[in-house]
């Protein structure tokens, strides 16, 4: 008798979720266009909030501030430290990319697509994933053919059937909660979203370069959304004594 409660204790039920199907031809167009609606409610963006940098264990922390737009591709980044004290600005105009280090007192210049390699930080960009990456959502690469596998994931393939992005949705509600480049070892994940007059966006966005063993995690304090941005903070005024130095070209780290 004194096995009795332990025996029906031992075989209570368990529930299991059951794995969830693929996406039909619907869903699928009915994600993408969501994804390509939201691309287009956005123009241009202000951003504040703190940047992580992890790399071999190590992390280093940052005050952020963004400024974007999309049409023209400009981008400018700057940051610093929790005292205020400037660490980098970083400059992207069109395919061209520029990062003054004023700790190194350096410039780096190059294209997107090319290793940038400081000596304090590390990561490979691209346009799509740092306007992803900054604007809170997922950039749809142009494709061949999209498909899904498996529940919860679209696979957008190129002309020769390889899967050149991959779409994952969060459950229930069908948001993106992670996009990857599998050519590139590249991976975002979108979490903590917030609605601003139908704009929807992550408060939270992860960057995990695999190839070069390096994360980035931004957390947003404040966005605003499609506000005219002013010239003069697309500048990058260079001082006399920092030294020029060209990027690697992406791959050839």
């Amino acid at each position: 008798m004194a096995f009795g409660p332990i025996f029906l204790q031992s075989c209570a039920h368990v529930s299991v979720q059951p794995p969830s199907t693929p996406f039909d031809h619907y869903e699928i167009d009915t994600l993408i266009s969501m994804i390509k609606e939201q691309d287009c409610l956005v123009h241009t963006i202000i951003r504040t909030g703190r940047l992580r940098f992890i790399m071999d264990g190590t992390k280093s922390d940052a005050n952020i501030v963004i400024a974007g737009t999309k049409d023209p591709f400009k981008i400018n980044i700057e940051l610093t430290h929790a005292w205020g004290r400037p660490l980098f600005q970083i400059l992207i105009t069109g395919t061209k990319i520029r990062i003054l280090s004023f700790t190194e007192k350096r410039c780096y210049y190059g294209f997107l697509g090319s290793l940038v390699s400081t000596r304090f930080f590390s990561v490979r960009i691209g346009d799509e994933q740092i306007w992803s990456f900054v604007r809170g959502f997922p950039v749809i690469r142009r494709y061949d053919r999209a498909v899904s596998f498996r529940g919860n994931r679209i696979s957008l393939l190129n002309n020769e059937y390889g899967i050149q992005q991959a779409l994952d949705f969060q459950h229930p509600y069908n948001l993106p909660a992670m996009v990857s480049f599998p050519l590139e070892r590249i991976e975002l994940s979108f979490s903590d979203y917030n609605n601003d007059n139908h704009i929807r966006y992550a408060r939270k966005t992860r960057l995990n370069d695999y190839k070069n063993k390096t994360t980035l995690v931004l957390r947003i304090k404040q966005s605003i959304f499609n506000k005219d941005i002013p010239e003069s903070i697309f500048e990058l005024n260079i001082p006399e004594n920092f030294e020029m130095l060209p990027l690697k070209q992406f791959g050839n780290k």
